[in-house]
Order: structure tokens, then C-alpha cells, then sequence
């Protein structure tokens, strides 16, 4: 059984060989890049945990530690520049306390993080098989979950799968009901944390069984309703809309009634974009695009971009900037001189009109680069994202985890938190070096 690796920072790799063709963010870490290594006693990971990019541009990074014989969640927070933030919490760093929600605090697993209309943060995970939402401020103090109760914390009807923070600030947590493990639960909190009334009391159901999903996401679509995704490995299998007042949308054309398998969609202008990877082709990426009432668009051609992923349980994920292009990143498949294959990260861009753009990175595509070695024999990285982010400078941002395995006899994994910064228009080859860690 694997376990989770805690958030050490004792190796930093950044990538410093740019082309000639532009750099990465200067101001970012070393050229835009940082690679944080994970330690711990076991040197084990677990594929899953939360990061969040807050309005100043500072990461926040929710994984989980091994504290002596169980698993703590640790809560860790860099800044604008890609320097940790020493005065984060105690020491740089946030442990939960779950005692306010009647739970043990290990093992804790973490699943996902938000930002939250008042400069902190909202944090999702599980322990013992049991959700639990909570709640930081700015600084990395643990705060009350609502504004009418001391609680720290608050347990959830049931295993978390994910956790999103929309546009107007609301919490979205889709949790699986542990009385109806058939029925998956979505939870809207309005910004202070109270359930909102105006989405059927705060609760909405989804009906995706057992056999559509080992993984669920959300994606909530800027006050137009949300999308639950139902995943099994790497491939979309089924996907919901869910109305602003939390009904199953049944008026949304195909996505309703023969559910269109996704693994992300985007408002763009009058259009809403949906990203695939294709069930019978998991090294190729679909790109459609919906009417607002939920048809397939005519006059756009399913674009289609070749990631090379047969093998990840992670998806491509998608982001849209200031100009209105698309972008769409996740784990892409490349051999290595050893004959080992890793996944590296991958950026596609398209135009508005959902075109290639050819003028991002190499015809369209930006390949992200982590080294495979420590020098310590470890081969066959690859990494998953899990937050695409563009801000107000149309810099990306592209945030996640990436892994190592040793080679036989010990086979034994190492997790690392993987991210990147790029300006809009900056294009990245491969190179590094090692400098002292934050």
C-alpha cells in the first residue's frame, strides 16, 4: 500500500537553459521553474493532493506527511517570486487540527485547496475514509469553517473528492454519500462558508455509479452551473451539468442526455469548451465546443492534440487568458535515452476560433521538462498536474506533482511538487541545475 511522502524541501532543481526565442518569468524562482523534492522517513507518494494560487500570485501547497506511524496533512506556501514563505503558519508550515470535527488527525489524506474571498484558504481531505473541510486565514492560522460556529473544521457526509472555489467566491465540494456509495453529493457554500440556499439548500445530488468513477471532478462554469466529471484511470467516462439551483440540467442538449465524456470545460465568450482524453485513443486529447444550450457547435471542428499519455490517472486541464486563447496542459508521454518513458508536462494553446496556435512554444505546443535522476539511480518520472492557472499578466502558471521510481529491487516511489511560470508568449528547453534549496 503506498503512502504519502511529507513536504520536505531538502533538493531544488530549476530549469535554467532557455531558447533564444524568449525566457521564462525571471522574477519566478530560478528562469520560471522550481522543483521542489519531497522527504520523508518512507519516501513513498500518493497522487493526489491540493494547490491553490492565490490573487498575489503566492502557491499554496497541501500534501500529506508521515508523522511518525500515521499520515498529517502539511500545509506549506510559497511566494510571488517561488521562495518558500517562511512566515507561513509555525516555521513556514501548517498542520490541521481536525479535533473540532470529532475525527482522529491521521492518517489524513489531502485532496484539494481553494482560495477563499478573504485572502486564506479552504482545504479538503480525508481520514479513515471520512471527508473534512477547513479553513486558513492569510497567514496560516486555522479558522472557523462558518461564521456562526467555533469549529475548525467540519466533517463531511462522506469521502472528498474534490473542492473548487468559483468565480464569486463559493465553495463546490463533491463528496461520494457514504449511506448511498451509488449517489455523489455537491455541497455550494456562499464565501463565508454557510450552505447556499439558493443551490437546493446547499445540496445536490449526482447519480454516477460506482463502475463511471474512481475519481470525480468539478468545474464550475462562472455562474452558469457546474460539471461533474466521472473518471476511471486516465479516461472520461461520464459527465452531469448541474443548474445554478443544483437540478440535474436536463434542457442542456447532448451533455444531459447522452452524457459526453470530459475531463474539463470552459466558459469562453458564447461558447463553452470541453477537453477529453479519447477512450480509444489515451494518447490523443479532444477539444470540443458547446452552444450555451449545451449542442455540439457546428461550425467548430473538434480539434485534437496529441499527447502521446497512454498511462497516466491524471487529465489535461484547461485555462483561458485576457486575449481569450485556450490552453490546455496535463501529462505528455516522452522516451528517454534509457529506454524508461516519463511524462513531462505538456501546454497546448489554441486561438479564439479553438485554431492551433502556432506561434506558442513549437506549433501550438510547450513541452515542460523535470530531470529523471538525482543521481541516485531513481528513473521513470512523470508528472500530473492538478491547478492551470492564467493571471492578469497572462502569465501561466502550471502547478502539480512529479515522480520518480527507483529502480528494481526497491521500486520504491518519490513524490515532488512540480511547478512552472511562463509569460504568455515563452517557450522552454530542457537543461538544469542544482542550487541550494529556499
Amino acid at each position: 500500500m503506498k503512502k504519502i511522502v511529507g513536504l520536505g524541501y531538502a533538493t531544488l532543481l530549476l530549469a535554467s537553459n532557455l531558447s533564444a526565442q524568449s525566457s521564462l518569468d525571471p522574477s519566478y524562482g530560478s528562469n520560471g521553474k522550481v522543483l521542489l523534492a519531497m522527504a520523508g522517513p518512507a519516501n513513498y507518494f500518493e497522487r493526489r493532493s491540493g494547490v491553490a494560487i492565490d490573487a498575489a500570485g503566492r502557491v499554496l501547497v497541501y500534501g500529506t506527511s508521515m508523522q511518525g506511524v500515521g499520515e498529517r496533512a502539511d500545509v506549506r506556501r510559497l511566494l510571488a517570486n517561488g521562495v518558500r514563505d517562511a512566515n507561513f503558519g509555525t516555521g513556514g508550515a501548517v498542520q490541521l487540527d481536525l479535533s473540532d470535527a470529532g475525527l482522529p488527525n491521521t492518517p489524513q489524506t489531502a485532496v484539494a485547496a481553494g482560495n477563499a474571498a478573504d485572502g486564506g484558504y479552504w482545504l479538503a481531505g480525508n481520514v479513515e475514509g471520512r471527508g473534512f473541510l477547513a479553513r486558513l486565514d492569510g497567514s496560516g492560522n486555522q479558522i472557523p469553517v462558518g461564521p456562526f460556529s467555533p469549529a475548525r473544521a467540519l466533517e463531511l457526509n462522506g469521502p472528498v473528492h474534490d473542492l473548487i472555489v468559483d468565480s464569486f467566491s463559493r465553495v463546490w465540494i463533491v463528496t461520494v454519500d457514504s449511506k448511498q456509495p451509488e449517489v455523489l453529493v455537491v455541497n455550494r457554500r456562499i464565501a463565508e462558508g454557510l450552505n447556499d440556499p439558493s443551490f437546493g439548500s446547499g445540496i445536490a445530488t449526482v447519480e454516477l455509479p460506482r463502475a463511471n468513477r474512481q475519481r470525480v471532478r468539478l468545474r464550475a462554469l462562472d455562474g452558469d452551473g457546474a460539471f461533474v466529471f466521472g473518471l476511471v484511470g486516465g479516461a472520461p467516462v461520464a459527465a452531469q451539468r448541474l443548474s445554478e439551483s443544483g437540478a440535474i440540467d436536463i434542457a442542456f442538449g447532448q451533455l444531459s442526455r447522452t452524457p459526453l465524456p470530459a475531463t474539463d470545460a470552459i466558459v469562453v465568450g458564447a461558447g463553452i469548451f470541453t477537453v477529453s482524453q479519447l477512450p480509444q485513443a489515451l494518447e490523443t486529447w479532444e477539444v470540443r465546443r458547446l452552444t450555451t444550450t449545451g449542442e455540439l457547435d457546428a461550425s467548430f471542428a473538434p480539434q485534437r492534440l496529441p499527447s502521446g499519455d497512454t498511462f497516466s490517472t491524471d487529465v489535461p486541464l484547461m485555462a483561458v487568458d485576457r486575449l481569450g486563447r485556450l490552453l490546455i496542459a496535463g501529462p505528455i508521454t516522452a522516451d528517454i535515452a534509457t529506454g524508461n518513458v516519463r511524462n513531462d508536462m505538456g501546454v497546448f494553446r489554441l486561438r479564439a476560433d479553438g485554431s492551433i496556435d502556432a506561434s506558442f512554444g513549437r506549433n501550438g505546443m510547450q513541452r515542460i521538462a523535470f530531470p529523471d535522476s538525482f543521481g541516485l539511480g531513481r528513473a521513470g518520472g512523470y508528472t500530473n498536474l492538478h491547478v492551470l492557472h492564467v493571471d492578469a499578466a497572462d502569465r501561466i502558471v502550471a502547478a502539480g506533482q512529479h515522480f520518480f521510481e527507483d529502480l528494481p529491487p526497491q521500486s520504491v516511489n518519490f513524490g515532488h511538487v512540480a511547478l512552472v511560470r511562463l509569460l504568455g508568449d515563452d517557450f522552454l528547453t530542457s537543461g538544469f541545475e542544482t542550487i541550494a534549496p529556499n
